[in-house]
Order: structure tokens, then C-alpha cells, then sequence
């Protein structure tokens, strides 16, 4: 058996008949058409009670998006999505995890850094690394309208430390996490934590494969024989916090590690439209409200896989910049 370790649709025209004559008096008959063009591209779905709001949103979106983008002094793009008729605290409360609930969470246990270092000194760190070359990475997923980035941040450090220990690469379940970890503290669709996760996979003896346990995006009841898709060998053997807000042991992790889970502030207006670029936005180090894994670094970047960013069809990597926090 092999111990691994982790750090840690067809509606337009029905809408068309009643849009434009319904929506928000301070839109024009250009907007709410340019609105009813991006329901279509997107697929989202409406009733009759929330167009004029989600109208409000769009055209409130346009702008901020026009607006960022126009800045010289930005190092980041952004465009429409299919979250561009929500407004940001639609948005915040949709897909991510209550700050104060990821507070309680935290578990602020410093560790010395050569055991996070692992097999490699912390003074002589690579100046590039990249474990998606190393084929050690599973391809960007989509949450849904589920506030679950924790499950797919654990199953990413999981899935790249079962790589590492010799095996094929595989997508293991977030559903199970979601539908199981209830008892460790997490709160399916209502959000959760890495390290929950991490504790309710050991107690459990195991996780399933994605394939086993598939993702539906909703809080459903645990399957109970989902032990029969467990990998042969897999075993969960521990895990480990880095110490808060030291950059040093965050990059030894990820070059002698892997993949590692991260908390972030996430809840941003940037993130909610990002198409390219590095985000640098000012954020707070204890309002961590989303949860990724870092699989990369170059110098002072980082990208990130974020599991709520799935447009039209085209899955992102979201590239950050290093820790840039509001003191």
C-alpha cells in the first residue's frame, strides 16, 4: 500500500416578447437588447421576476469591466461571463465560503520549514516551477453554482500527490467530500474547508474516483458504497498547514511538495469577470473566502487553479500575484 502526503437555452424569444417592454426604465432599448444577446451566449436562465435586476447587474458589470479595462496600469483583462447578470454580492454569496467561516477553520499551527520544505533547501529554491508539466495536474473543473472550491482544492492536492507517488493521474471525487464531511465541520454547497476535508478522507479510509462518485453540484445524502471504487494502494497519511502569510514556506511547498491547497480572498469584483492577465488587487489576509491549489510559480507569480471559472465552455487558469494584501 502507498502512503500519500498533501500540504495543505431555447428561451430567448420567450423572453424578448416581455424584456424589452419590462425591463429597467434607465436601460434603453440597445442595452436590453444587448443584454437579451448575452442570456443567449450564456445559457442563463431567467424568470420573470429577476430581469429587470439582473438587467441592473449586466449593464453595472459593462461598466466596471470598460472601466478596468481602460486603466493602463492594470495587469489584468476582463470580459462578460456567464456570472456578468449577477451583481458582485449575488456573485460573492453564491460561490464562495463565509470569511468568518474559514476563519474558524484555520488552524494556525506553524511548521518548521524544512519539514514543509520537504526535499529540498529553502535558500536554493528553483526559480520556476510548474507540476502541470510535470503531468501531475488534472485539467481546470467547474463547481457550478455550489459554494464547493473546498472539495476541488483538496481533490487537487490529493490527485497530485497520488500522481507523484508513481501512479496515474485520476480526478477524484469532490462529491464525496461534499456529500460526506459533513461531521468534520463542512457544510456541503454551503461551504467548507481543506483540512475538514483532509480529516474526514483519513477517518474514511479512502476516496473515491470521480468516476465512482461523479459530481452533481448539489447537497445530496453519502453513498454508501463508494468504497468500491477506492484505487488500489490509496491511503491518505496525513497532512500539513503552512505557516500563515510566510511566502518562504508557501514556495517550498509547492517546488518539493506539489500542488498545494490554498485559502484566498477571492471575493472580489475581478475575479467574478477575469478573462487574462495577473490579478493584483488589494485583498485581506483573514478574509479568505475561496479555495484553490497552487500548482505553479515564476518569481513573484503564482497561477492558480480556481474551480468557478468555466466560460462558455472554456475552462481558465487564473494567474495572481504574489500575496499583494491590504495591510
Amino acid at each position: 500500500m502507498h502512503a500519500i502526503f498533501v500540504v495543505s437555452s431555447g428561451f430567448l424569444g420567450v423572453i424578448a416578447t416581455w424584456g424589452l417592454a419590462s425591463a429597467s426604465p434607465a436601460a434603453d432599448v440597445e442595452d436590453r437588447l444587448r443584454f437579451l444577446e448575452h442570456v443567449k451566449r450564456f445559457n442563463v436562465v431567467l424568470g420573470n421576476t429577476a430581469f429587470d435586476d439582473s438587467l441592473d447587474a449586466f449593464l453595472a458589470n459593462e461598466k466596471y469591466i470598460r472601466t478596468h479595462n481602460a486603466n493602463p496600469n492594470t495587469t489584468s483583462t476582463l470580459a462578460l461571463n456567464k456570472w456578468s447578470h449577477l451583481s458582485f454580492e449575488e456573485w460573492a454569496e453564491r460561490m464562495g465560503t463565509n470569511a468568518a467561516f474559514m476563519r474558524g477553520r484555520i488552524k494556525r499551527r506553524p511548521r518548521d520549514l524544512s519539514l514543509v520544505g520537504g526535499s529540498g533547501p529553502i535558500d536554493a529554491l528553483p526559480s520556476i516551477v510548474d507540476w502541470r508539466a510535470k503531468g501531475v495536474v488534472t485539467p481546470v473543473k467547474s463547481q457550478g453554482d455550489c459554494g464547493s472550491c473546498f472539495a476541488f482544492s483538496a481533490t487537487g492536492s490529493i490527485e497530485g500527490a497520488w500522481a507523484l507517488a508513481g501512479h496515474s493521474l485520476v480526478n477524484f471525487s469532490e462529491q464525496q467530500i461534499l456529500d460526506c464531511s459533513r461531521k468534520f465541520g463542512n457544510e456541503g454547497c454551503g461551504g467548507g474547508h481543506m483540512d475538514d476535508a483532509f480529516s474526514y478522507i483519513i477517518d474514511a479510509g479512502g476516496l473515491s474516483t470521480e468516476e465512482g462518485y461523479p459530481y452533481s453540484g448539489i447537497d445530496e445524502r453519502c453513498k454508501k458504497n463508494w468504497t468500491k471504487t477506492i484505487l488500489p494502494g490509496f491511503a491518505l497519511a496525513g497532512f500539513s498547514d503552512i505557516e500563515p502569510d510566510n511566502e518562504t514556506a508557501l514556495l517550498a511547498a509547492v517546488a518539493y511538495r506539489g500542488p498545494v491547497s490554498v485559502a484566498i480572498h477571492a471575493m472580489l469584483p475581478v475575479f467574478q469577470h477575469y478573462r487574462s492577465g495577473v490579478i493584483s488587487a488589494p485583498c485581506a489576509a483573514d478574509e479568505t473566502d475561496h479555495s484553490v491549489r497552487v500548482i505553479f510559480f515564476c518569481i513573484l507569480l503564482f497561477s492558480i487553479f480556481d474551480a468557478f471559472f468555466s466560460l462558455a465552455g472554456t475552462h481558465r487558469w487564473i494567474w495572481c500575484g504574489l500575496l499583494d494584501r491590504k495591510e
